[in-house]
């Protein structure tokens, strides 16, 4: 790994393993720069963040669908349709003019 101030090569002269799946590596470059790095083991993150990526991707598709429905069903009433689904007045229109939208988009 090259020196961040200098550009050198460096030589670790350190490793710590911690329990967290972390490496840390002190090192030295040419130059005599000292400075730290920090590795993740990315195996253990990752199952965390495909499951928040998945969330994430359930709630966006669920507002998607929501505001479909809305666009398509906006002759029952705003009122209904903003008791049904908690939302206000303008929360309707914009909810049904975000699904016109989408629908343009996915067509």
């Amino acid at each position: 790994m090259n020196c961040p101030r200098c550009g050198a090569w460096s030589l670790v002269k350190v490793k710590y393993d911690k329990a967290d799946n972390t490496v840390r590596r002190d090192r030295v470059c040419g130059n005599d720069h000292r400075f730290t790095t920090l590795e993740m083991n990315t195996a253990a993150v990752l199952p965390r963040r495909v499951k928040a990526v998945d969330k994430t991707i359930a709630n966006r598709v669920a507002i998607w669908r929501r505001d479909a429905y809305l666009s398509k069903n906006l002759a029952v009433g705003w009122k209904v349709l903003a008791e049904q689904f908690g939302l206000s007045k303008s929360g309707v229109f914009m909810a049904a003019k975000r699904g016109k939208q989408n629908a343009r988009i996915s067509d």
